[in-house]
C-alpha cells in the first residue's frame, strides 16, 4: 500500500494545498470521503486542541469525493497554513492509501 501512496504523489495524481510542515509537534492524517456532514466537527476539534493549534498541523487527504467535502476542506486551507489538503483525482477504494499519502508526507 504504501508503494501506491508514493506513486500517486510522485506522479502527480493529486492536488496538493498548503504543503506539510516538518517542524510541527503534532500531525494529524485524516482520509476523507463524502465527509460533508461531520468534516466541519471534525476539523475543528483539532483546532480546539489544549496543546495549541499553533503546535499542530492537519493533513486531510480527500478520496475523490462526490459531496462538499473538497470545498469544505478547502475553505479551512484558505483560513490556515497548517491545514494541507490533498485531493486524489481517482476513488482508492480504500482508507489505507489516503493514510499511507499523508504518512509519506
Amino acid at each position: 500500500m504504501l508503494k501506491k501512496a508514493q506513486k500517486i504523489l510522485h506522479k502527480h495524481k493529486c492536488e496538493v494545498l498548503n504543503t506539510p510542515q516538518n517542524q510541527k509537534l503534532i500531525t494529524v492524517i485524516t482520509p476523507t470521503y463524502n465527509s460533508e456532514k461531520f468534516l466541519n466537527k471534525t476539523i475543528n476539534s483539532v483546532i480546539d486542541q489544549s496543546i495549541g493549534f499553533d503546535k499542530l498541523q492537519l493533513i486531510l487527504i480527500d478520496d475523490c469525493s462526490s459531496d462538499n467535502t473538497k470545498k469544505i476542506i478547502k475553505e479551512f486551507t484558505q483560513k490556515y497554513n497548517n491545514i494541507c489538503g490533498i485531493f486524489l483525482f481517482e476513488n482508492t477504494g480504500t482508507p489505507a492509501t489516503p493514510r499511507n499519502i499523508g504518512i509519506e508526507l
